[in-house]
């Protein structure tokens, strides 16, 4: 788990680093599909860094959708999402982190 979320923030500043506003974090969901601790642990993380004003904010898989109001938001502030709206819409593995 200490792994998970070390390597979760090296990822975030790398990619901070080069500019980058938008990741798609990709935690997976568990192995008996209903939450594993990696997911549980990296969103905790992410609403801490959200919360501390290190993250702009972040969408979870879950309310990734055209049909969501987060979802709708994200895909009008950044276009290129377009692409992989159906494979990731409603996805409970990936967390979208707005740096």
């Amino acid at each position: 788990m200490a792994e998970a979320l070390r390597r979760l923030n090296v990822e975030l500043e790398a990619a901070r680093s080069k500019g980058a506003k938008l990741v798609r974090v990709i935690h997976g969901y568990g192995s008996g599909g209903s939450g594993g601790k990696i997911k549980d642990a990296a969103r905790k993380r992410l609403r801490q860094l959200e919360r501390k004003g290190q993250i702009k904010g972040l969408v979870t898989g879950e309310e990734y959708s055209k049909t969501s109001d987060k979802g709708r938001a994200l895909l009008k502030a950044y276009p290129a999402l377009k692409s992989s709206v159906r494979p990731d819409t409603r996805n409970r593995g990936i967390t979208f982190v707005e740096l």
